[in-house]
């Protein structure tokens, strides 16, 4: 009787062990076959001739102007630098001095054709180090049919340190892909 128990626990062993087998090898060939649908279809857009949503990715070097919002007249330019990473991710600074403003991060995003719109946020500081705020940035980018240059419009908040939006600005930019 023991031994007829020890087939029986055994073979039971086996056949949980091949349902459970025959269960994951299902899931990995779904799973992969999902994996290959997501790769087609971001390396279709990114074969689009450049008007794929990886146009943006890279660095560049951008000359932002302040400009009055109701005239468009330019108040100011200055130099910033934005870094668009694979996913979605935009990296920001400029040449305010560091003490004044920290580092940009966001987001950015594919419209279509040769548009995209990239929101990013950094904090800004008092003279004696303090916590200003929040300066946030809002762009919709037409980038070339090269895919070397592209402009914006700007829109600026700033945020007091509890939050509270205290003044807005308009602007342009312009930007060169660095090399």
């Amino acid at each position: 009787m023991k031994y007829t128990s020890r087939k029986i626990n055994a073979a039971s062993l086996f056949v949980v062990a091949i349902i459970a087998l025959g269960h994951l090898t299902a899931y990995s060939q779904k799973t992969a076959g999902e994996a290959d649908t997501i790769n087609r279809e971001a390396n279709s857009l990114a074969d689009t001739g450049g008007k794929g949503s990886r146009a943006l990715e890279g660095t560049w070097n951008v000359i932002v102007t302040i400009r009055n919002c109701q005239t468009g007249t330019a108040i100011t330019s200055f130099k910033a630098m934005d870094l668009f990473i694979q996913g979605g991710s935009v990296v920001d600074t400029n040449a305010a001095p560091p003490s004044t403003r920290g580092p940009g991060f966001g987001s950015w995003e594919f419209l279509g054709d040769h548009n995209f719109r990239m929101v990013l946020r950094f904090f800004l500081y008092n003279p004696d180090g303090s916590f200003a705020g929040v300066r946030r940035i809002a762009q919709e980018i037409s980038i070339a049919e090269d895919n070397e240059t592209w402009e914006s419009t700007v829109g600026i908040t700033v945020f007091d340190p509890a939050g509270n939006p205290t003044a807005t600005a308009c602007g342009t930019a312009v930007a060169a892909r660095a090399q």
